[in-house]
């Protein structure tokens, strides 16, 4: 995606081939064990898809690693549209954040909304330093994670103008882009860049918010990033 500059190359959860990736994957783990499992307790439980009623648990085998990829962004890439890894308003259903609390969504709603991964906390490791928005930072959008938010995206008028001659549509997509600011800034920080990452430094967040890949314009960066997505057991 992104044409020849973004590469997203998914990776073996298991494969005996693969040593040094399980084993960075196994010491990343192993140090956010104890936050990991506080944060799926926490966010997952009011996503679509999840339960709706969560019991504290530190039992390790409540959670599982559900997607393990390697994210390459090449000099040259482009900006991506901002959007979420998993969406919390569904356009089958019209439901939101409020009644996902109390009513659990169909699961065939919820895979046919995005895809067959389930509601997840992704890390992303750094494999070398960024240390600007120039080497293709990622952008977040934070106090996206709500459907108030997605539905301004994902309602089918988009953040977008199609025909950027029609006044009345460009109107409506700026309206649109600056009400999710005002949601990001009333529930968080407003827009927060991911530069001034070293190699080895890590950034967890819910796949729900929204976000973008910024263009890398640096020479000979080829900016790499491990990250892995984890969820309640039995949900992927």
């Amino acid at each position: 995606f992104g044409g020849n500059a973004r590469h997203d190359l998914l990776l073996p959860l298991t494969n005996s081939n693969w040593p040094e990736l399980q084993h960075v994957l196994h010491s990343a783990i192993c140090q956010l064990q104890p936050f990991l499992l506080d944060a799926v307790d926490q966010l997952l439980p009011c996503l679509h898809g999840s339960t709706t009623i969560s019991n504290r648990s530190t039992d390790p085998s409540s959670v599982e690693v559900v997607e393990l990829a390697s994210l390459v962004v090449r000099p040259g890439s482009n900006h991506q549209k901002f959007h979420g890894d998993y969406r919390r308003f569904s356009p089958l259903t019209g439901e939101d954040d409020a009644n996902s609390r109390t009513l659990q969504e169909p699961l065939e709603h919820t895979q046919s909304r995005m895809g067959k991964l389930p509601p997840r906390l992704v890390t992303f490791v750094a494999l070398q330093d960024i240390p600007s928005k120039a080497h293709g930072a990622t952008g977040f959008v934070t106090g996206t994670h709500n459907a108030e938010a997605h539905k301004l995206v994902y309602d089918g008028q988009g953040i977008d103008a199609k025909d950027v001659s029609d006044r009345k549509a460009v109107d409506a997509a700026t309206a649109a882009r600056q009400s999710i600011l005002d949601i990001s800034t009333a529930n968080a920080q407003g827009v927060v860049a991911a530069s001034g990452f070293r190699c080895g430094d890590i950034l967890v967040y819910d796949a729900s918010v929204l976000h973008w890949g910024g263009p890398n314009s640096v020479p000979n960066n080829n900016r790499a990033l491990l990250y892995f997505g984890v969820a309640p057991s039995g949900a992927a």
